[in-house]
Order: structure tokens, then sequence, then C-alpha cells
């Protein structure tokens, strides 16, 4: 059991940078898609302030105990954060998903311990949570980001030939 709390405070840890990482691109996304993806981000940010909780009560369900100060996660998580400044679309899309990714690669190895443990709690809302990572990159990739970068290579490739 304490292996799975170690890893689930590593997880709690990076939720929490990552929740934050959020609100930070949140607030400074800019450019042309900055109105769906500012309303993108909104959303994914609470989904993960839900998260956290769920995570640290099941956590205290079983007898664990959640880190809860701020230096603490920064310490445990494998996720960077991010500075205070602007970020344009193509900064936001690779930052959402590489912090996606390692909670998904997290969440698969909790699953994976909790499923050895016979602790269905956790496997399953580690499986639901699969689900939501899963949800998360297709609807941030869905954004059509790539046809404005073919775009904007398009008028680069005939300002080239001036």
């Amino acid at each position: 059991m304490a292996n799975l709390s170690n890893e689930l405070n590593a997880y709690l840890a990076n939720l929490n940078v990552m929740a934050q990482n959020v609100r930070n691109m949140h607030w400074n996304v800019i450019g042309p898609y900055f109105t769906a993806l500012h309303l993108a981000t909104g959303k994914i940010y609470k989904d993960l302030a839900c998260q956290i909780d769920e995570v640290a009560e099941m956590m205290k369900m079983q007898q664990m105990q959640p880190l809860a100060r701020l230096s603490d996660y920064i310490n445990e998580a494998t996720i960077e954060e991010l500075d205070a400044r602007d970020y344009n679309e193509y900064e936001l899309i690779d930052n959402m998903v590489a912090g996606g990714h390692e909670l998904m690669k997290q969440a698969k190895e909790i699953r994976d311990t909790a499923d050895d443990d016979d602790n269905f709690l956790v496997a399953n809302k580690f499986e639901e949570y699969l689900c939501c990572y899963a949800k998360m990159e297709w609807m941030v990739r869905a954004m059509h980001i790539d046809e404005y970068r073919r775009d904007q290579d398009d008028e680069d490739d005939d300002d080239d030939d001036d």
C-alpha cells in the first residue's frame, strides 16, 4: 500500500502543477484561436480541480495521507511549472499534450498497481481518468491548428517568391 500511496502523491503533485499551468495558459493565451482555447482551458482546469479533490479524498478513504503543501507538489512533480507569459496556440497545444501524456503515463501505472493489489476503487477511477485524458487530447488537437499552420507556411512560401 505504501507504493500506491507514493504513486498517488506523485500523481497528485503533477495534477496540481498541471492545473496551475492550464490556468496560466488560460489567462495568457494569445492569437487567432484565443476564444476557443480560452474556453477550452477554462473547462480543463476546472476538471483538473475536481480530479485533485477526488484523488485526495480517495487517499483519505484508504488511510493514506495526501500531499497538501505547494512546496511538496513542486518537489514531487515531474511536470515543470510554466512561466507567466503569453502563450500562442502552438505552445499551448504542445504544453497541454506533454502534460496530458505525463498524467496518462502515471494514471496507467497507478491503475496497474491498484489492479495488482486488488484495489478496484483506485483501479476503476484511474481507468476513468485515462478515458478523460484521451478525450482531452482529442479535443485540444481538434482545434484545427494544423490547418492554420499550413496556411501560414503557404503564405511564408509566397512571400519568399517576391
